[in-house]
């Protein structure tokens, strides 16, 4: 018994361990798509001087 409790203990610190990793990405990507859309129109104004 005292085995399950153990893996069941290992099991809830990796599911809470899984969440903050899935928050952590999901800020990453938030940034990532706010670099990527500066990037872009920057990319067209300067595409747009160059015409």
């Amino acid at each position: 018994m005292e085995k399950y409790g153990t893996e069941l203990k290992l099991l809830t610190e990796l599911d809470e361990r899984h969440d903050e990793l899935l928050h952590e990405l999901g800020e990453l990507d938030q940034q990532v798509e706010s670099v990527l859309a500066c990037w872009l129109a920057d990319r067209e104004e300067r595409l747009k001087k160059a015409s």
